[in-house]
């Protein structure tokens, strides 16, 4: 934007806004200070008025000058606009009582807050900003960021509530490390503006420049003169009025402080000398408006050094000239702590009266803690619950936990309190962990309060609500081992959310019952049953009426897993999946999940109609994905690679799904370079390992099934040179895919009509050879380099198991004798499984008709040596893997029961066998390995 053309930018938003920008702002101003200070104070301007649309605007149209700090300036302040602005849609959810609406802008405006926060710690703490003009007033905002954003606003008056009031441990813990930041960056602004000061006597230009523009004013007078000492003492004597028991007092703060001293007592000293010559010096100089804060910090600081009566004297002068507001309640607490007895009680109750006056109803909170603490001291403790009657509405929750804590510390049983304290304390326990003291307060408070039904909607039905709820939740964490209690808690919360979803309690009831179900669904011991309905039962509820909420996200994922994956249904997981917002962190790999789950379905299809539905459905999710991780491109490099390498992967997998392998070698042609291009860094291809080799595997794979050989070979080859790590893993991985494939076929033929099936049989036998001809291929290279026995077994395992598959048993049995394989490595399981499969392919045949499964011997010469011959193999490979027991151990026990039904031996001992490995594991190893051990159990009883 030429500079004419953004001064006009600047001085149109400045009138616009009513900034008060310097008077030389209506003429261009010179490159430099002066440009710079009047592009900053336009963009705090903006941001203190809450005006995202105009900053927008500003980064949009007129790019930041040269100065390093504008663009950290532009971030604070559009941090600060959409704080103001989530503040105002606060204050107008609260004012209609639509409770998400003040959830969802009280969770906007904490993290513009800390955005803000951030910003503004780089340009107070960046060396490189250091001699900038402006780092003065960088430091100065961080440091009333820090006590008036944070500690004031954002957390209600936490640092008063910790010295005059009943703060919570929770409460209590992020005022010293406010404190603590914001003394160190008042600190630094008054040495900044120090630093400006001598600079500017060395340069009179400069000096004339400053003044000019107003930054000088801003800074020697401003800064040096009011803020930093008013933050100096505001937060010196913050931390040294912090209770003994601080963790400020052991350790030093995250933010080093200068002169900081180990020993807490010689440390207050010091803080408190600080405090009050900060005070003095803002009060010796020129204060204007700042007066009346800095005469009551030093009023505290002198108190607070043992002063009690020149304080209080102070005190009382200082009170009349105090407008409502955070001061003259502060001004008064801080006369009740200098007295005792009537002149106590009769200043607290000229604060309460402060509060009320006060638009800001945390005052009148922080009044009745101070009022219960006090009462509390003198062993009063009716009257320090007492404080806390007649709050506004909506203090009550805040309230009745305060009145808890109290009844706590006193020990007062459960039953002897009022409804909603009861409520409170239950609420205390739980959090506290302790369910007994939950459950029993929560079901006093349930009694009390009486059916939510009945009561008006509201405060008095949303306290009824919560009680119940926390009964559900403390009975659950009481007795998280006895199903039934678990599932009547989670049935109670269901309830609550479901039948009064406008209440503020529906959406933590939910959440709790979703977490609750989730965990029950976890330790299941099978994926469907009355665990799996109520947990279907309470997700529904969940993604039909609160699918927005953080309990949806923090659910989705799992839901899809646990209550689809698990169960079969595959194109309902991948629904699931695809319903994670555009913008979530996870959604890459929410479509990469739906994408599997897309192509397993197709997998599984009963139909080739019905698989070319589903793999149409697979293809335009893996666009998706590929299109989506191309818009991340070098934002996030490492995930825009990975998103459209596994889109391109799938959509090979597909073409070959569909009997296109030589589209499918094609469409992964000169993935490398694509990769590239996607990230804008040929390097980001290599922070997903192994991708690359898993696309060669892939293309191996496809010219097998095409009939070309020799480019298989060429590719395996290629694979092995350029990716040698990751190359046996990848080829291993594409073989295994391979045989499972081939093994899934095969065993839906069984299952499938007879037309079907020769289809299905006709296509495993494929599938099987391209396997054998990989393995072959392989093996050939593996040989040809000379390898060791041991480097070559995974090669001389996969060539066996593939000439299993492929319909030559025998073969693979005399490979692994002619090879030395087996007497090589007798005790290796995957030589025993190798040869156990061999034998029972050659010797066993499983057959189903209208009575069930059936296991038989085949028709092959030997048959009956060969079943007998495999038996001792799964023998060994049943006692060598009992203790991990990976699939292969469940194979294994599958393949011995169904030997003895074949064999027509031990078939009354089946049963027996399957229902003591139910004992030791009720899930039998997995859904896959259950139906099998299962289905063999029914054949024993036929």
């Amino acid at each position: 934007m030429p500079h004419a053309l953004r001064h006009r930018f600047l001085h149109a938003a400045t009138v616009l806004i009513a900034a008060g920008v310097s008077p030389g702002a209506s003429a261009a101003p010179a490159a430099g200070t002066t440009d710079a200070f009047t592009e900053h104070r336009l963009l705090r301007d903006l941001g203190q008025r809450g005006l995202p649309a105009l900053l927008e605007r500003w980064a949009a149209d007129a790019p930041p000058l040269d100065d390093p700090a504008t663009a950290r300036v532009l971030a604070a302040a559009g941090a600060h606009a959409a704080e103001v602005s989530a503040d105002a849609a606060g204050r107008a959810a609260a004012a209609a009582g639509d409770a998400d609406a003040l959830r969802a802008a009280a969770t906007r405006a904490a993290a513009a807050s800390n955005a803000r926060l951030a910003a503004l710690r780089e340009l107070a703490t960046d060396p490189a900003l250091a001699g900038h003009p402006q780092r003065a007033l960088f430091a100065a905002d961080l440091a009333e960021a820090l006590l008036v954003g944070r500690l004031e606003r954002r957390l209600r008056h936490a640092d008063l509530s910790v010295a005059y009031g009943r703060p919570s441990p929770s409460e209590a813990a992020p005022v010293a490390p406010a404190l603590a930041e914001a003394l160190a960056a008042a600190q630094e602004a008054g040495a900044a503006a120090a630093r400006l000061r001598n600079a500017l006597g060395r340069d009179r230009a400069a000096e004339a420049d400053a003044r000019a523009s107003g930054l000088a004013d801003a800074v020697l007078r401003g800064v040096a003169e009011r803020r930093a000492p008013l933050g100096v003492a505001t937060a010196a004597l913050g931390l040294a009025t912090l209770p003994a028991g601080d963790p400020y007092h052991d350790a030093a703060p995250p933010v080093p402080l200068a002169g900081r001293l180990d020993d807490p007592a010689a440390e207050r000293r010091r803080l408190l000398d600080l405090a009050r010559r900060s005070a003095r010096a803002l009060l010796d100089g020129d204060p204007g408006p700042l007066a009346p804060a800095a005469s009551l910090l030093l009023a505290r600081a002198n108190a607070a050094s043992g002063d009690l009566a020149g304080a209080a004297a102070t005190l009382r002068n200082l009170v009349p000239e105090l407008p409502p507001g955070r001061l003259a309640v502060t001004a008064r607490l801080a006369l009740a702590a200098t007295q005792d007895g009537a002149a106590a009680e009769a200043a607290l109750a000229a604060a309460a009266a402060a509060a009320t006056r006060s638009s800001d109803p945390m005052l009148a909170l922080l009044v009745a803690d101070a009022a219960a603490r006090h009462a509390a001291a003198a062993g009063d403790a009716a009257a320090a619950a007492g404080a806390y009657d007649g709050l506004p509405p909506a203090l009550d929750a805040l309230a009745r936990s305060r009145q808890a804590s109290l009844a706590a510390g006193a020990g007062v049983e459960a039953a002897g309190l009022p409804p909603r304290v009861a409520a409170a304390v239950a609420r205390e326990a739980l959090a506290a962990g302790d369910h007994a003291r939950a459950a029993a307060a929560a079901s006093a408070a349930v009694s009390g309060l009486g059916d939510p039904a009945a009561l008006p909607e509201g405060v008095e039905r949303d306290a009824a609500l919560g009680a119940a709820a926390d009964l559900a939740a403390a009975t659950a964490a009481a007795s998280p081992d006895d199903p039934a209690a678990v599932d009547a808690s989670i049935a109670s919360l269901l309830a609550i959310a479901r039948d009064f979803p406008r209440s503020a309690e529906a959406e933590p009831a939910i959440a709790r019952a979703a977490d609750l179900a989730a965990s029950a669904q976890a330790s299941a011991s099978r994926p469907d049953g009355p665990v799996a309905d109520r947990y279907a039962e309470v997700m529904s509820l969940l993604f039909s009426r609160f699918a927005e909420t953080p309990a949806a996200e923090r659910h989705r994922l799992y839901w899809a897993y646990a209550g689809h994956t698990l169960r079969g249904d595959d194109a309902g997981a991948a629904a699931v999946y695809e319903l994670v917002p555009a913008d979530h962190p996870q959604r890459l790999d929410a479509l990469g999940l739906s994408l599997d789950a897309r192509e397993r379905a197709a997998a599984a299809a009963p139909s080739r109609e019905a698989a070319r539905t589903l793999l149409d459905a697979a293809e335009a999710t893996a666009e998706r994905l590929a299109a989506e991780a191309r818009a991340r491109g070098r934002a996030d490099p490492a995930a825009a690679v990975l998103g459209v390498g596994r889109a391109a992967l799938a959509a090979a997998r597909i073409q070959s799904a569909r009997g296109n392998p030589s589209a499918a070698a094609a469409g992964l042609d000169g993935l490398d370079a694509r990769l590239a291009s996607v990230s804008g860094d040929p390097a980001a291809t290599a922070a997903v390992p192994g991708l690359l080799a898993e696309a060669a595997g892939l293309r191996v794979a496809a010219f097998l099934a095409a009939g070309e050989p020799a480019a298989a070979a060429a590719e395996a080859a290629g694979m092995m040179e350029a990716h040698p790590a990751a190359a046996a893993g990848v080829v291993k991985s594409v073989l295994a895919d391979l045989l499972a494939r081939a093994d899934a076929l095969a065993e839906r033929a069984r299952d499938a009509s007879a037309s079907r099936a020769a289809e299905l049989e006709d296509e495993a036998a494929g599938v099987s050879a391209s396997a054998v001809q990989l393995a072959a291929l392989l093996l050939a290279d593996a040989n040809r380099r000379g390898l060791s026995e041991a480097d070559m077994l995974p090669w001389r395992l996969a060539y066996a198991n593939g000439l299993t598959r492929s319909g030559d048993p025998g073969g693979a049995i005399a490979f692994l004798a002619e090879s030395g394989v087996e007497a090589a490595f007798p005790a290796d399981a995957g030589v025993l499984e190798a040869a156990a499969e061999a034998r029972f392919a050659l010797g066993v045949r499983r057959t189903r008709d209208a009575g069930g499964t059936a296991f038989t011997l085949t028709d092959e010469p030997g048959a009956d040596a060969a079943a007998r011959g495999a038996a001792p193999y799964y023998d060994r490979l049943i006692r060598g893997l009992a203790g991990t027991r990976p699939p292969a151990f469940w194979n294994a026990w599958a393949r011995r029961l169904s030997i003895n039904l074949a064999l027509g031996e031990g078939v009354d001992r089946v049963g027996l066998s399957v229902a003591q490995l139910e004992d030791q594991d009720p899930a039998l190893g997995g859904p896959a390995s259950a139906a099998r051990l299962r289905a063999i159990r029914a054949a024993a009883l036929r």
